[in-house]
């Protein structure tokens, strides 16, 4: 019976090659980030919801490939299914052991912090995505570990323990974190779970001048900044990008001058 349902499930999924990496399969082509902006925000249907809570992650995905297309549709599908496959896969190779376990930890992550944010607590998924970063931190280099050791930072403020999750922060070798879209991310989403709405906002304003249509969509389709989505300073930052976004399509939306006077040329000087 089982293999029968994990057949007929699989049959309705993308290919896992579809399947994101790093931050909870969020997205990354400019098609997404136009997606993302064009389509209405949607309610995420109750039913789903449930299925989530119950930890019955194949029937919300089935349901929420029944609802019509949205970003957070499929954020949730992708996250749902990255777990789904990862229970009935085989094991990781030895070099693939890090990265499969810690996309997997994020995975379980967001699904605790979607439920959060609705007023839910599954201690199952922060207890799955705790052990997926321990996992993961084993396996991985200094630098690896010190990006465990952040999101599980961030995971257990988010579960309402902000002591230990600051005692663990300040263990960090900070050194060691990449200046790069998800050493930024990740640092986002700790000051987020922690309160701080101010350097937050910096780190996300860090990601976005890296990678600024990922992070856009990841403002939309996330949960990580439920807990400061009222706080002046975050809403401040949103303000600023969408300006941002707005002149910049403005911008680009502008035709070139066919008047020669008002082009720019590059002409080497006559000798």
């Amino acid at each position: 019976m089982g293999i029968i349902v994990a057949a007929l499930f699989l049959c309705s999924l993308a290919s896992p090659q579809a399947l994101a990496k790093g931050k909870a399969a969020k997205p990354t082509a400019k098609a997404a980030a136009k997606t993302a902006a064009k389509a209405a925000p949607r309610e995420i249907p109750q039913s789903v919801i449930q299925a989530i809570a119950a930890g019955d992650l194949s029937s919300a995905v089935i349901a929420l490939r029944e609802e019509p297309p949205s970003p957070k549709n499929n954020y949730l599908i992708r996250i749902a299914t990255s777990v789904v496959l990862s229970q009935i896969g085989d094991k990781p190779n030895l070099s693939e052991e890090h990265q499969h376990h810690q996309n997997l930890g994020i995975a379980f992550h967001n699904l605790f912090l979607f439920l959060k944010a609705r007023g839910i607590t599954n201690e199952e998924y922060a207890d799955q995505a705790l052990k997926n970063y321990k996992k993961a931190r084993r396996a991985g280099t200094v630098l690896h570990k010190a990006e465990c050791d952040l999101l599980t930072a961030a995971l257990h403020a988010s579960m309402g323990d902000r002591e230990k999750a600051r005692k663990l922060f300040d263990k960090i070798d900070k050194f060691m974190l990449r200046s790069d879209f998800e050493s930024a991310e990740y640092l986002a989403t700790y000051y987020a779970a922690m309160g701080d709405a101010g350097k937050a906002s910096e780190a996300i304003r860090s990601a976005y001048e890296m990678n600024p249509n990922t992070t856009l969509v990841w403002l939309e389709v996330g949960d990580d900044f439920h807990d400061i989505e009222s706080d002046p300073a975050y809403k401040e930052m949103l303000s600023s990008l969408s300006k941002e976004r707005k002149d910049k399509e403005l911008t680009l939306s502008v035709p070139e001058s066919s008047d020669p006077r008002l082009q720019i040329e590059n002409r080497k000087p006559a000798k």
